[in-house]
């Protein structure tokens, strides 16, 4: 059975305070008696009225977006407190990362939550594609860094990590009360993976230097003897590459295509099942690269070639 069918078949309401300033008319008579009382009243009154003014900022603030130091358009680009770094997407409301989420960028929400996928990875070795012990996002079963895409991510854990980084990133003011990341739609990747038969143009096989897909390289001690490859490409990257690796496409997205599958918020109509796009460093199919392909698992899937790339959604309406 081929590579590809064996993966397949896997698959508070505070208290405000109140601040009441001393009767005028009686600090202006006292104050007729003595010039020193001026000043004095003067002072606190002053001091007073900085208090007030400093608590209803932080009261207003707290309030949400109307507040945010550069309320988000849909036409900017912008770097998030993750230093994750967002473009606009055309005729969308949404900014979509410029590459797939990080390592790094999990790891930050896995400190913070001590939040650990219960599931055994789907890994590749020689033997094909199981569910192997000990094998994890920290620990895929090939080298990564930091600065690698994340792997084994279910529909779950994407999901996970987009409602902790909306309600940290609400709570630090960085986006406003009607903003929230979230995967992209189906319509919203195909924006971002723009026109083309491929993500990298319309000629098969890609073009040196396109992304990380499975070339020559992929064939190493872990890579089964029937298992497909692009025969003749080569990117030197035998399992995944660290984003930004390649160049961007016309939108300034990295990876749209190869690295790894990535996830989509809707669903398949037929069974239910949730849809990856983009393909990976796995697949050797030509058909598998092709922008309109895509693939389907349950909400619960993981493996060593799926990840996910996450968009702010900046409510409002499409930017032209």
């Amino acid at each position: 059975m081929g590579g590809e069918k064996a993966l397949d078949a896997r698959c508070s309401s505070g208290t405000q305070k109140v601040h009441t300033l001393p009767d005028s008319t009686v600090g202006f008579q006292n104050m007729k008696r003595n010039k020193a009382w001026l000043h004095v009243a003067v002072f606190f009154a002053l001091a007073l009225l900085l208090v007030s003014c400093s608590d209803g900022d932080a009261d207003r603030a707290a309030a949400g977006p109307a507040f945010v130091v550069k309320p988000l358009a849909a036409s900017d680009r912008w770097t998030n407190t993750l230093s994750m770094v967002f473009a606009p997407l055309p005729g969308t409301r949404v900014l979509a990362c410029v590459w797939e989420t990080r390592v790094q960028d999990f790891a930050a929400f896995a400190e913070a939550t001590g939040f650990e996928p219960d599931y055994e990875l789907l890994t590749l070795r020689s033997d094909g594609w199981k569910h192997r012990a000990g094998f994890t996002w920290r620990t895929p079963n090939f080298p990564q860094q930091t600065n690698h895409p994340v792997v084994g991510m279910s529909w779950e854990d994407a999901h996970a990590f987009c409602d902790w980084l909306t309600e940290r990133e609400q709570q630090l003011l960085a986006i406003g009360r009607k903003q929230w990341y979230r995967l992209p739609t189906e319509a919203e990747w195909l924006i971002a993976a723009g026109p083309k038969k491929y993500p990298w143009g319309d000629e098969w096989p890609p073009p040196k230097g396109a992304g990380n897909y499975a070339g020559d390289e992929v064939r190493d001690n872990d890579w089964p003897t029937d298992f497909e490859n692009i025969v003749g490409y080569r990117d030197d990257f035998v399992r995944t590459a660290p984003v930004g690796s390649f160049a961007t496409n016309a939108l300034g997205l990295f990876d749209v295509g190869g690295n790894v599958w990535e996830w989509c918020d809707n669903q398949d109509a037929s069974d239910k099942p949730r849809i990856m796009r983009g393909g990976s460093w796995y697949f050797g199919k030509q058909e598998y690269h092709l922008t309109s392909y895509y693939h389907t698992a349950p909400e619960n899937f993981g493996s060593s070639c799926l990840g996910f790339r996450v968009v702010l959604d900046v409510g409002g309406t499409a930017n032209p």
